[in-house]
């Protein structure tokens, strides 16, 4: 008989040493979630979902990006301390339960309620304290595997509420809602409070609202204000939100330390307004506003979370439990801050929400969302032109999720999205016989002039259960106006699971439905560009990807549109150990669509047989062409002098020409195509034979491929 034993390993996290494990049997147990034995709503059956879906144990990547070993992130850290209760923010590098643990010694002695589930984000309330007492407080996590680490010991003061600050609700006049009117004023709520309809208005400047820790409910009871449209809600001061800016342009609100939360009567909004727990959407110009240490709770028919207008939204919490949507054109979203460059949306844990999670220009970085998505084009996050969005962590499910949107001058860096697809549900009727998912996306709806968007170090993770069709890790544009569209060091996994293999490309590349399995889709450019054509597009740039999957890795022509000038350098093409005998890496083609001036350089395959990576025409009326080829340099010289910053002209088999520069040292770099498939009327492989270099003022130079691999000079 085996004797078991059980011990809770813990990890001291010190500034001055290296994490040490100890073992501590006496501790409190943090309370490990359950499952909704029987969900009765969306809400608990997304939480069941989430719960065994999104484990680490479920994709490699999230180990393998964010480390194998439980560890707080010391960069995720904030504390705001107010003066009966104390908030504190952090994050851990792999999703934990968490709690805090504090008292008066540093043998705490209280336990903080455990999170509900595990989450990367971390916001917890240490309430009833005392000021002029100094507590002690660590910080504890536990993974999935069941490692659990602290924090060192932190301590913290409160301080008595000062004189001049204005207590809600014993300094104010009259029943509510309450009306801060006094510019510069501290405003501190004393106690939880339950209003019947709306329940704090700002209609002052330079506002600080501290909750102190105490929870607001607010539509508790029927609306003063019953709308027929958004506008019936934002400009009448009597309509029910949990707090909202006044009419007209107030400025600077600040809000920290506590829980907003929808009452019982659940109204219901239009396009995301009315009913919202924040809603700071009239203030002046040039309002910076800060909300940290936030909850909100909600749950009305197409209610949004928090209208922030522009500042610093960090550390808080998003609860989204509703489902109706009234116009998803418009989008019903978790969080919306304003236009501005210097916002900075940071550290957020948005739990559930049931169509749009982020959207805000300036820097939006190190937030964690989960999508339940109810209808078409669920974006994850939607960036504003300028944006820069970055070390997110993304999570979806449902009809219609969408990693990350697109602008114009555009960053979107080091983003980890894992999306799971699985056959309609009829969430909407919008698109009932599809069901779509994508993570990186970028869509050139009427040719507007998209430029200047850098996609780099990313990682996309897409399982397409039975039933999904459209599955797209990265789906892009290529139109006449787009340029300076740069993808780089992004890795896209996109796997069609049991159940959803060994389909023929029919049942995912048909006329009638707008079907895809793929890791990179491209759409937006013209459909009946031909070599001659003078609008063929600049090239879009992708360098150093991976692309890993079971059906497509890149497709060039689906539904939605096609492209063309792709060029890929240094490509790794990866097939998945899934038997699929319907699997092709690339595919070209759709209905009559041409596309063209398509390149492959330096390319490395893994588990794809040498031949494998022929690509695989769709159609047979279209002109579809792909070339395949290496990087190459070439020192050109006069015989004597390198022939510095001077324009060649390359042209393959007397036919196809293009020009490219040598640098300061007479350096010249270009692409060496050595082969060319190529459907129209009939499918063909034609290996390029010979290339001619063209300088002004020199006799011209022509040499055959073969050569041409293994030389290194060329003089004139």
């Amino acid at each position: 008989m085996k004797t078991i034993f059980f011990v809770i390993i813990i990890i001291l996290l010190s500034s001055c040493s290296l994490n040490e494990r100890i073992e501590d049997d006496v501790l409190q147990p943090l309370t490990l979630p359950r499952p909704f034995a029987i969900p009765k709503n969306a809400d608990e059956y997304f939480f069941n979902y989430r719960l065994s879906q999104f484990a680490p144990g479920t994709e490699p990547f999230i180990k393998e990006t964010f480390g194998n070993d439980l560890n707080f992130e010391s960069s995720g850290f904030w504390e705001h301390p107010s003066y009966t209760s104390f908030v504190v923010g952090f994050a851990t590098n792999l999703p934990a339960i968490s709690a805090v643990e504090y008292g008066e010694s540093t043998s705490y002695g209280h336990l903080t309620e455990t999170s509900d589930s595990y989450y990367y984000r971390h916001l917890h309330y240490i309430r009833d304290l005392k000021p002029g007492v100094t507590y002690h407080y660590r910080i504890r996590a536990k993974d999935y595997d069941g490692i659990e680490i602290a924090s060192s010991d932190y301590t913290f003061t409160l301080s008595e509420i000062p004189g001049n600050a204005i207590r809600i609700p014993e300094d104010m006049q009259g029943v509510p809602p309450y009306h801060l009117t006094q510019d510069n004023a501290h405003y501190v709520l004393t106690c939880d409070l339950t209003f019947p309809t709306l329940a704090i208005n700002i209609k002052a400047h330079n506002v600080t609202i501290d909750l102190d820790g105490h929870t607001l409910i607010y539509d508790n009871d029927r609306s003063a204000v019953m709308g027929s449209w958004w506008n019936d809600y934002a400009y009448d001061e009597d309509a029910s939100f949990g707090i909202r800016a006044g009419l007209w342009n107030f400025t600077n609100a600040k809000i920290f330390n506590g829980i907003i939360k929808q009452g019982r009567n659940g109204g219901g909004g239009f396009i995301g307004i009315g009913f919202n727990p924040l809603f700071l959407n009239h203030m002046g110009t040039g309002s910076h506003n800060e909300i940290a240490g936030v909850t909100v709770d909600y749950y009305g028919n197409s209610v949004a979370g928090m209208i922030t207008g522009d500042g610093k939204v960090h550390h808080n919490v998003i609860i989204d439990r509703g489902t109706v949507i009234d116009n998803r054109h418009q989008g019903i979203k978790a969080l919306v801050a304003g236009n501005s460059t210097t916002n900075e949306v940071a550290w957020n844990s948005v739990r559930r929400f049931r169509h749009q999670g982020i959207y805000s220009s300036g820097v939006i970085r190190h937030n964690e969302l989960y999508s339940d998505s109810f209808d078409t084009n669920s974006f994850l996050i939607g960036p504003g032109e300028g944006a820069t969005v970055s070390n997110n962590i993304l999570f979806g499910m449902g009809y219609n999720p969408c990693g990350i949107g697109w602008s114009n001058n555009l960053i979107v860096r080091n983003n980890f999205i894992y999306i799971r697809g699985f056959a309609p549900d009829r969430r909407s009727t919008e698109y009932d016989r599809n069901s779509a998912v994508s993570g990186l996306r970028t869509t050139n709806y009427d040719n507007t002039n998209y430029s200047n968007m850098l996609y780099e170090d990313n990682v996309i993770v897409l399982k397409a259960e039975d039933g999904c069709t459209q599955a797209r890790g990265i789906w892009t544009t290529n139109g006449t106006n787009d340029h300076q569209l740069i993808y780089r060091r992004n890795t896209v996994k996109v796997e069609a699971m049991p159940g959803n293999v060994n389909k023929p490309s029919e049942y995912f590349y048909n006329n009638d439905v707008n079907n895809a399995i793929t890791a990179l889709t491209l759409s937006g450019s013209e459909v009946d560009l031909l070599p001659n054509s003078a609008n063929i597009p600049q090239p879009i740039i992708f360098e150093d990807n991976r692309f890993i999957g079971n059906v497509n890795l890149i497709t060039l022509g689906e539904g939605y549109g096609i492209a063309s000038s792709v060029w890929m350098y240094r490509t790794t093409f990866e097939m998945l150990d899934h038997d699929n005998e319907y699997f092709r890496p690339v595919r070209l083609g759709f209905w009559y669509w041409n596309t063209l001036n398509n390149r492959l350089i330096d390319t490395e395959t893994i588990n794809i047989a040498p031949n494998g990576m022929t690509p695989h025409f769709y159609g047979s009326e279209g002109y579809m062409e792909i070339s395949y080829g290496q990087s190459h340099e070439l020192m050109l010289t006069d015989g004597s002098q390198p022939l510095r910053n001077t324009t060649v002209t390359i042209t393959i088999d007397g036919a196809r020409t293009f020009s490219e520069t040598t640098d300061n040292n007479g350096k010249l770099c270009f692409d060496l195509l050595t082969v060319q498939h190529l459907s129209y009327q009939t499918v063909s492989k034609t290996d390029y034979q010979q290339y001619t270099f063209t300088v002004a003022g020199y006799t011209p130079r022509t040499i055959p491929v073969s050569q041409l691999q293994t030389t290194a000079s060329i003089a004139f």
